[in-house]
Formats: C-alpha cells, structure tokens, sequence
C-alpha cells in the first residue's frame, strides 16, 4: 500500500501505464554447492556485462524505466535542481 500510495503522489497513474510492462527475463538456473548446500542462480548469465542478450536485455530495461519515469511529474523541477547541486565526489575527508 505505501509504494501505491508514494506512486500515485508522483504522478503515477496506473491506468496510463497498463500497457508498459517490464521487458521478461529469462531464467536459465546454474547450481552452486556452497558447504553442501545447493544454492540456484536463475539470473547468472546477465552478470555476462559484455554478451550481446545481456545487452538487449538491458537496453529494454532501460527503455521500460524511461517510459516510467519520463512522465512523472515535476521531473524536469528535480532534473533541474541537481543539475545545480555540488558535486560531493569532489570533495573527500
């Protein structure tokens, strides 16, 4: 409920978004035996940075997450202020 509730004070609304969906996700399961224990990555071949499917499969991602958040409102308002904030990686204890 609070994530509807923090969306829809964003600017969401749900019925503008009912044809976006995330790209899907493939799940191609590799087994690890950690200390006798099997443990099930479904997700591994996307740590491939440099393969072209981990590629698209990002490139659809982020093409999904800017038609979300594109539209929000007063976006450019938050664009605009951090544009204008310090840098704080340049300044080091």
């Amino acid at each position: 409920m609070p994530f509807d509730f923090c969306l829809y004070h964003l600017g969401w609304r749900q019925s503008r978004f009912r044809h976006c969906r995330p790209p899907k996700t493939k799940v191609v399961p590799v087994e690890d035996s950690i200390q006798g224990r099997t443990i099930v990555d479904n997700y591994r071949w996307l740590e491939d940075s440099k393969s072209p499917e981990t590629q698209a499969w990002v490139g659809q991602e982020l093409t999904y997450t800017r038609s979300m958040l594109d539209v929000l409102a007063g976006r450019e308002k938050i664009e605009k202020r951090l544009e204008t904030a310090p840098d704080h990686r340049q300044h080091r204890a």
